[in-house]
């Protein structure tokens, strides 16, 4: 087995901080997808190795990993975040994304989670797993789907919970 099979497994099975959650295969998705759900409601993606992100309470992008980059919300714009090595120390830097980037990003989340959107609708997804066993995790992810706002909103921070009513 690939290891990056190795580890999708691992994220299904021993995820405990995403009590339910699902690995889907599209029919426009190269990997399969893993959706998961805090206790508190908010969601996780994983579109393969090289995509993941996370929504908080309110479903804002708070977080994500694209192809080696750390995304982090902060003060409703994404910061990207590298390590850098030297001889040393390893020194986190970060930058605010450009609205252009923004935008790139927001857009190319969205056309992954609407695939999977539609693979839910029209009954083309498969479940491969899910935890708990009893539960309808498809059919959640589907109503989360649905009540996704687009554009995207980014959260105010990386952390789960959604911001406080009145704000923006």
């Amino acid at each position: 087995m690939a290891a990056s099979e190795h580890d999708r497994e691992d994220i299904l099975r021993e995820a405990t901080a995403l009590v339910e959650r699902v690995e889907l295969i599209t029919p426009n998705q190269s990997d399969s997808v893993i959706v998961g759900f805090r206790r508190d409601g908010s969601a996780s993606f994983f579109f393969g190795p090289e995509l993941v992100v996370q929504f908080n309470t309110a479903n804002e992008l708070r977080r994500g990993y694209d192809h080696g980059h750390l995304l982090k919300a902060r003060h409703g714009r994404l910061v990207v975040m590298q390590r850098v090595r030297n001889e040393h120390a390893v020194t986190l830097m970060s930058r605010d994304l450009t609205p252009v980037e923004t935008a790139v990003f927001s857009q190319k989340v969205l056309q992954e989670l609407w695939y999977v959107r539609e693979a839910l609708r029209t009954g083309t997804a498969r479940i491969i797993g899910k935890v708990p066993d009893g539960m309808d995790v498809a059919g959640r992810v589907l109503q989360w789907l649905n009540a996704l706002q687009e554009p995207l909103i980014i959260a105010d921070q990386p952390n789960a919970a959604g911001r406080s009513s009145g704000q923006r």
